[in-house]
Protein backbone atom coordinates (compact mmCIF):
# COMPACT_ATOMS: atom_id res chain seq x y z
CA UNK A 1 0.00 0.00 0.00
CA UNK A 2 1.63 3.41 -0.92
CA UNK A 3 2.15 6.35 1.58
CA UNK A 4 -1.02 8.04 -0.62
CA UNK A 5 -3.52 4.71 -0.37
CA UNK A 6 -2.33 4.92 3.65
CA UNK A 7 -3.20 8.58 4.32
CA UNK A 8 -6.74 8.28 2.42
CA UNK A 9 -7.42 5.09 4.73
CA UNK A 10 -6.51 6.76 7.54
CA UNK A 11 -8.72 9.92 7.41
CA UNK A 12 -11.67 6.83 6.19
CA UNK A 13 -11.38 5.45 9.58
CA UNK A 14 -11.34 9.17 11.19
CA UNK A 15 -13.98 9.89 9.45
CA UNK A 16 -16.00 7.15 9.95
CA UNK A 17 -15.41 8.03 13.93
CA UNK A 18 -16.26 11.55 13.96
CA UNK A 19 -19.63 12.34 13.31
CA UNK A 20 -20.25 10.00 10.26
CA UNK A 21 -17.90 12.42 8.11
CA UNK A 22 -17.69 9.78 5.32
CA UNK A 23 -16.68 12.24 2.61
CA UNK A 24 -13.65 13.63 4.89
CA UNK A 25 -11.37 11.37 3.02
CA UNK A 26 -12.49 12.56 -0.47
CA UNK A 27 -12.61 16.15 0.83
CA UNK A 28 -9.12 16.52 2.18
CA UNK A 29 -7.68 14.22 -0.70
CA UNK A 30 -9.33 16.32 -3.16
CA UNK A 31 -8.03 19.39 -1.21
CA UNK A 32 -4.32 18.43 -1.29
CA UNK A 33 -4.53 17.05 -5.18
CA UNK A 34 -5.68 20.85 -5.92
CA UNK A 35 -2.89 22.31 -3.90
CA UNK A 36 -0.38 20.04 -5.95
CA UNK A 37 -2.19 21.47 -9.15
CA UNK A 38 -1.48 25.19 -7.82
CA UNK A 39 2.33 23.59 -6.75
CA UNK A 40 2.88 22.03 -10.24
CA UNK A 41 1.71 25.36 -11.64
CA UNK A 42 4.30 27.17 -9.64
CA UNK A 43 7.29 24.89 -10.41
CA UNK A 44 6.77 26.31 -13.77
CA UNK A 45 8.51 29.66 -13.01
CA UNK A 46 11.96 29.87 -12.58
CA UNK A 47 12.59 29.55 -8.91
CA UNK A 48 15.06 32.20 -7.54
CA UNK A 49 16.36 29.63 -5.08
CA UNK A 50 16.66 25.68 -4.16
CA UNK A 51 15.08 26.56 -1.03
CA UNK A 52 11.78 28.05 -2.76
CA UNK A 53 12.00 24.85 -4.58
CA UNK A 54 11.64 22.55 -2.01
CA UNK A 55 9.02 24.31 0.34
CA UNK A 56 6.84 24.33 -2.81
CA UNK A 57 7.40 20.63 -3.34
CA UNK A 58 3.98 18.87 -3.55
CA UNK A 59 5.47 15.62 -1.72
CA UNK A 60 6.00 17.68 1.14
CA UNK A 61 2.91 19.83 1.02
CA UNK A 62 0.93 16.66 0.79
CA UNK A 63 2.52 15.38 4.47
CA UNK A 64 2.46 18.70 5.75
CA UNK A 65 -1.61 18.95 4.64
CA UNK A 66 -1.68 15.11 6.46
CA UNK A 67 -0.35 16.81 9.68
CA UNK A 68 -2.27 19.33 10.05
CA UNK A 69 -5.71 17.37 9.49
CA UNK A 70 -4.61 14.74 11.81
CA UNK A 71 -3.67 16.74 14.46
CA UNK A 72 -6.85 19.10 14.72
CA UNK A 73 -8.75 15.78 14.77
CA UNK A 74 -6.52 14.12 17.50
CA UNK A 75 -6.91 17.59 19.60
CA UNK A 76 -10.56 17.24 19.10
CA UNK A 77 -10.76 13.32 20.17
CA UNK A 78 -8.92 14.49 23.35
CA UNK A 79 -11.10 17.54 24.08
CA UNK A 80 -14.13 15.12 23.71
CA UNK A 81 -12.90 12.26 25.68
CA UNK A 82 -12.21 10.13 22.57
CA UNK A 83 -15.85 9.03 22.39
CA UNK A 84 -15.93 10.89 18.76
CA UNK A 85 -17.83 14.21 19.92
CA UNK A 86 -21.09 11.73 21.00
CA UNK A 87 -23.33 14.09 22.70
CA UNK A 88 -26.59 11.88 22.51
CA UNK A 89 -28.49 11.82 26.38
CA UNK A 90 -30.51 8.61 27.63
CA UNK A 91 -33.52 10.75 27.47
CA UNK A 92 -32.83 11.24 24.00
CA UNK A 93 -32.68 7.97 23.14
CA UNK A 94 -35.75 6.58 25.77
CA UNK A 95 -38.08 9.18 24.71
CA UNK A 96 -38.81 9.06 21.22
CA UNK A 97 -39.78 5.12 22.14
CA UNK A 98 -41.96 6.31 24.43
CA UNK A 99 -43.67 8.29 22.45
CA UNK A 100 -43.93 6.51 19.36
CA UNK A 101 -47.76 5.41 18.48
CA UNK A 102 -46.47 2.37 16.46
CA UNK A 103 -43.13 0.81 16.24
CA UNK A 104 -41.86 -2.42 14.67
CA UNK A 105 -38.71 -5.07 15.32
CA UNK A 106 -37.10 -8.19 14.93
CA UNK A 107 -36.78 -9.46 18.29
CA UNK A 108 -34.26 -12.84 18.27
CA UNK A 109 -34.30 -14.95 21.92
CA UNK A 110 -31.66 -17.17 22.33
CA UNK A 111 -32.00 -20.00 25.37
CA UNK A 112 -29.07 -21.54 27.30
CA UNK A 113 -28.89 -25.00 25.92
CA UNK A 114 -30.53 -24.52 22.69
CA UNK A 115 -28.91 -24.91 19.75
CA UNK A 116 -30.68 -22.66 17.93
CA UNK A 117 -32.45 -19.10 18.75
CA UNK A 118 -36.54 -18.30 17.82
CA UNK A 119 -36.60 -15.34 15.89
CA UNK A 120 -39.72 -13.14 15.55
CA UNK A 121 -40.92 -10.34 13.57
CA UNK A 122 -43.01 -7.49 15.56
CA UNK A 123 -45.00 -4.91 15.20
CA UNK A 124 -46.86 -2.96 17.85
CA UNK A 125 -49.80 -0.47 17.32
CA UNK A 126 -52.13 1.97 19.66
CA UNK A 127 -54.56 0.56 22.56
CA UNK A 128 -52.52 -2.00 23.31
CA UNK A 129 -52.29 -3.66 19.73
CA UNK A 130 -49.49 -6.02 18.73
CA UNK A 131 -48.55 -8.81 16.43
CA UNK A 132 -46.11 -11.50 16.58
CA UNK A 133 -44.97 -13.99 13.76
CA UNK A 134 -42.41 -16.55 13.94
CA UNK A 135 -40.17 -16.97 10.78
CA UNK A 136 -42.00 -19.36 8.84
CA UNK A 137 -44.34 -20.38 11.39
CA UNK A 138 -46.98 -19.15 13.98
CA UNK A 139 -48.65 -15.83 14.29
CA UNK A 140 -49.98 -14.25 17.68
CA UNK A 141 -52.20 -11.14 17.57
CA UNK A 142 -53.32 -9.69 20.63
CA UNK A 143 -55.12 -6.79 22.09
CA UNK A 144 -55.09 -5.53 25.69
CA UNK A 145 -57.36 -2.93 25.74
CA UNK A 146 -60.72 -2.87 26.19
CA UNK A 147 -60.22 -6.08 27.47
CA UNK A 148 -57.23 -9.00 26.58
CA UNK A 149 -57.75 -10.69 23.18
CA UNK A 150 -55.45 -13.23 21.17
CA UNK A 151 -55.79 -14.55 17.90
CA UNK A 152 -53.16 -17.20 16.98
CA UNK A 153 -52.58 -18.39 13.42
CA UNK A 154 -51.13 -21.26 12.07
CA UNK A 155 -50.33 -20.91 8.02
CA UNK A 156 -49.23 -24.19 7.92
CA UNK A 157 -52.74 -26.15 8.94
CA UNK A 158 -54.60 -22.76 8.42
CA UNK A 159 -55.88 -23.10 11.85
CA UNK A 160 -56.73 -20.14 14.00
CA UNK A 161 -57.29 -20.18 17.84
CA UNK A 162 -59.22 -17.42 19.35
CA UNK A 163 -58.57 -16.56 23.18
CA UNK A 164 -60.86 -13.70 25.06
CA UNK A 165 -61.41 -12.34 28.49
CA UNK A 166 -64.87 -13.56 28.55
CA UNK A 167 -64.16 -16.70 27.04
CA UNK A 168 -61.85 -17.59 29.97
CA UNK A 169 -63.63 -16.21 32.74
CA UNK A 170 -66.67 -18.15 31.79
CA UNK A 171 -64.60 -21.26 31.88
CA UNK A 172 -63.32 -20.17 35.56
CA UNK A 173 -59.83 -19.26 34.19
CA UNK A 174 -58.16 -16.18 34.85
CA UNK A 175 -56.54 -13.60 31.65
CA UNK A 176 -53.74 -15.55 30.23
CA UNK A 177 -52.23 -12.18 28.89
CA UNK A 178 -48.37 -13.17 29.43
CA UNK A 179 -49.13 -17.21 30.84
CA UNK A 180 -49.74 -17.74 26.95
CA UNK A 181 -47.45 -15.38 24.92
CA UNK A 182 -44.61 -16.51 27.27
CA UNK A 183 -42.29 -13.44 25.99
CA UNK A 184 -40.97 -10.30 27.76
CA UNK A 185 -42.65 -7.21 26.68
CA UNK A 186 -38.63 -5.53 26.66
CA UNK A 187 -40.67 -2.85 24.22
CA UNK A 188 -43.18 -2.09 27.39
CA UNK A 189 -40.23 -2.56 29.93
CA UNK A 190 -37.92 0.71 27.86
CA UNK A 191 -40.46 2.61 27.53
CA UNK A 192 -41.27 2.89 31.31
CA UNK A 193 -37.42 3.56 31.88
CA UNK A 194 -36.37 7.10 33.22
CA UNK A 195 -33.76 9.09 32.79
CA UNK A 196 -31.17 8.80 35.58
CA UNK A 197 -31.60 5.31 36.03
CA UNK A 198 -28.68 4.12 33.52
CA UNK A 199 -25.03 3.48 33.47
CA UNK A 200 -22.71 5.00 30.11
CA UNK A 201 -21.65 1.74 28.42
CA UNK A 202 -19.41 3.78 25.87
CA UNK A 203 -19.35 3.77 22.35
CA UNK A 204 -19.04 0.84 19.39
CA UNK A 205 -19.41 0.03 16.40
CA UNK A 206 -22.71 -2.40 15.18
CA UNK A 207 -23.59 -3.07 11.98
CA UNK A 208 -20.84 -0.01 10.70
CA UNK A 209 -22.83 2.29 12.62
CA UNK A 210 -21.27 4.26 15.35
CA UNK A 211 -23.69 3.49 18.83
CA UNK A 212 -23.63 4.94 22.29
CA UNK A 213 -24.71 2.75 24.89
CA UNK A 214 -26.49 2.80 27.96
CA UNK A 215 -27.47 -0.15 30.82
CA UNK A 216 -30.25 -0.26 33.04
CA UNK A 217 -31.13 -2.44 36.03
CA UNK A 218 -34.88 -3.09 36.24
CA UNK A 219 -36.77 -5.95 37.33
CA UNK A 220 -33.14 -7.71 38.30
CA UNK A 221 -32.83 -8.15 34.79
CA UNK A 222 -29.90 -5.52 32.83
CA UNK A 223 -30.78 -3.57 29.55
CA UNK A 224 -28.52 -2.59 27.31
CA UNK A 225 -29.69 0.33 24.52
CA UNK A 226 -27.76 1.01 21.97
CA UNK A 227 -28.13 3.92 19.09
CA UNK A 228 -27.08 5.93 17.07
CA UNK A 229 -23.91 8.17 18.44
CA UNK A 230 -25.01 11.46 15.69
CA UNK A 231 -28.89 10.78 15.89
CA UNK A 232 -30.00 8.86 18.86
CA UNK A 233 -32.27 6.60 16.57
CA UNK A 234 -32.41 3.10 18.51
CA UNK A 235 -30.31 0.49 17.01
CA UNK A 236 -30.22 -2.56 18.92
CA UNK A 237 -31.66 -3.57 22.74
CA UNK A 238 -30.60 -6.83 24.40
CA UNK A 239 -31.97 -7.94 27.58
CA UNK A 240 -30.18 -11.23 29.84
CA UNK A 241 -32.97 -12.89 31.63
CA UNK A 242 -33.43 -15.85 33.72
CA UNK A 243 -35.76 -18.69 33.57
CA UNK A 244 -37.57 -20.88 36.09
CA UNK A 245 -35.82 -23.62 35.61
CA UNK A 246 -32.57 -21.67 36.00
CA UNK A 247 -31.22 -21.20 31.97
CA UNK A 248 -30.17 -17.65 30.78
CA UNK A 249 -31.98 -16.31 28.12
CA UNK A 250 -30.89 -13.63 25.99
CA UNK A 251 -32.94 -11.82 24.02
CA UNK A 252 -31.75 -8.90 21.04
CA UNK A 253 -34.28 -6.72 19.25
CA UNK A 254 -33.01 -5.07 16.09
CA UNK A 255 -34.26 -3.52 12.95
CA UNK A 256 -36.26 -0.96 15.12
CA UNK A 257 -38.38 1.39 13.15
CA UNK A 258 -40.89 4.24 15.19
CA UNK A 259 -44.31 5.41 14.51
CA UNK A 260 -44.60 2.60 11.21
CA UNK A 261 -47.39 3.69 9.39
CA UNK A 262 -50.10 -0.44 9.57
CA UNK A 263 -52.66 -1.77 7.58
CA UNK A 264 -55.69 -1.44 10.72
CA UNK A 265 -56.61 -5.26 9.35
CA UNK A 266 -53.27 -6.94 10.21
CA UNK A 267 -54.24 -5.97 13.79
CA UNK A 268 -57.89 -7.87 13.13
CA UNK A 269 -58.97 -10.54 16.18
CA UNK A 270 -60.98 -12.20 13.28
CA UNK A 271 -59.56 -14.90 11.75
CA UNK A 272 -59.06 -14.54 7.94
CA UNK A 273 -60.66 -16.43 5.45
CA UNK A 274 -59.86 -19.74 4.69
CA UNK A 275 -58.80 -20.45 8.47
CA UNK A 276 -60.65 -23.13 10.62
CA UNK A 277 -61.24 -22.33 14.54
CA UNK A 278 -60.87 -24.47 16.93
Amino acid sequence: MSSEEKLEKQLEQLGQAFEYRESMAEDVMERIESLEEETDSSRRVDSPTKTWRNIMNPRLIKYAAAVIVLGVIGLFAWLTGGNGGASITFAQVIEPIRQAQSLSYTETTQVEGRAAGVRHHAMQFELGRSRRSVEGGRITITQSQPEFGMLTLDPATKTARIFNSSANLARGASTPVRGIIGELDIIGDVKDFQAGQQTDLGTKQINGRKAVGFRVRYYERDYDVWADARTGAPVRIECESTLRDGRKRQTTITDIELDVQFDDNLFSLEPPEGYNTE
